[in-house]
């Protein structure tokens, strides 16, 4: 961009002028009017962006006519003499060289992370940004390289500065429901505790029926590490259902919500024999404080009886 209405001091200009083969005629600065249309003035344009040698020795280079052009590095400015046409066409020039860096350049930023695991945060980067960075980690420090755009590193620092901070523990809450498929009495969801019947008409669209809590489980995990947690219920006969839950949490890039991945297991084990009954292996976002229905399939054990698993994070 030009700056217009820029001077040179008096001295300064007289030994540049002094210097120059062509200095005869008037000066005058940018935004002032010609006296003559057809007569040779100098004005003096100051550069904002580019550098004032490189852009004189462009404009020498073209076809710019009657020009002269004489850089003055001290105030970054250019010194032109030319006529009205002449003048048009630098201030066209100039208009398209005067301008701010482009976008196309690539930056490199080393940012060191205080809690978070720098793996784990670079793939949150990688999910959630533009995939023009390139993210390299540097696990002696704990610190993600980025080279990408200004633009696309400042929305990564923003992602980095929004999670870089103590890791908040989370309690999630499993809810094995057992029901039947199709038999039974409409809806069934009586024995459900309060808590959970906000989930039974999903479950009864799905054909579940004479729903029962099997077993709660609950387990305190930090964002960005693993969990298991294992239970079991004793049932008739001297046999038991065993259940298993593992994953991990990983980084999210908000405060109402939680992404994990997990697997889930049950199985009845009779006198040593162990009967695989329901097997889900997922990964969702949840809202904090929703319960969210994983998995509701046909118990394994074709004994017409169903399993759903409903969790709530908080």
């Amino acid at each position: 961009m030009l700056m217009r209405g820029w001077a040179l001091t008096t001295l300064a200009l007289g030994l540049l002028l002094a210097t120059a083969p062509w200095a005869s005629g008037q000066v005058r600065h940018d935004g002032d009017e010609a006296t003559n249309p057809e007569e040779s003035e100098i004005t003096i344009y100051r550069l904002e962006y580019a550098d004032c040698k490189s852009v004189a020795s462009v404009i020498s280079g073209l076809s710019v006519t009657p020009s002269r052009v004489l850089p003055d590095p001290s105030t970054n400015s250019l010194i032109v003499r030319t006529d009205r046409g002449g003048r048009e066409q630098v201030e066209q020039l100039l208009a398209k060289l005067d301008v701010p860096p482009q976008e196309s350049t690539r930056v490199t930023e080393f940012l060191p992370l205080k809690y978070r695991d720098a793996e784990g945060v670079a793939r949150l980067i990688n999910n959630t940004a533009t995939s023009h960075i390139k993210i390299a980690v540097d696990e002696a420090t704990q610190a993600i390289i980025m080279t990408g755009r200004p633009s696309d590193i400042a929305a990564a620092r923003e992602i980095v500065a929004r999670v870089d901070k103590p890791q908040r523990a989370l309690t999630l809450s499993f809810y094995f429901v057992q029901g039947t498929i199709g038999d039974g009495e409409d809806g069934g969801a009586e024995a459900l505790p309060p808590a959970l019947k906000g989930v039974a008409p999903a479950l009864s669209n799905g054909g579940f029926t004479d729903m029962t809590l099997l077993a709660p489980m609950t387990t305190a995990v930090q964002a960005g590490s693993e969990f298991t947690t294992a239970g079991f219920l004793q049932v008739g006969g001297g046999g038991k259902l065993l259940f298993e839950i593992e994953g991990e949490v990983h980084e999210s890039a908000t405060a109402e919500s939680a992404q994990f991945t997990l697997g889930a297991h049950v199985a009845k084990d009779l006198s040593g024999d162990s009967i695989n009954i329901f097997h889900i292996e997922t990964t969702l976002t949840a809202r904090l404080g929703d319960y969210v229905v994983l998995a509701a399939a046909p118990a394994q054990n074709g004994e017409n009886q169903a399993v759903a698993l409903i969790v709530r994070v908080d």
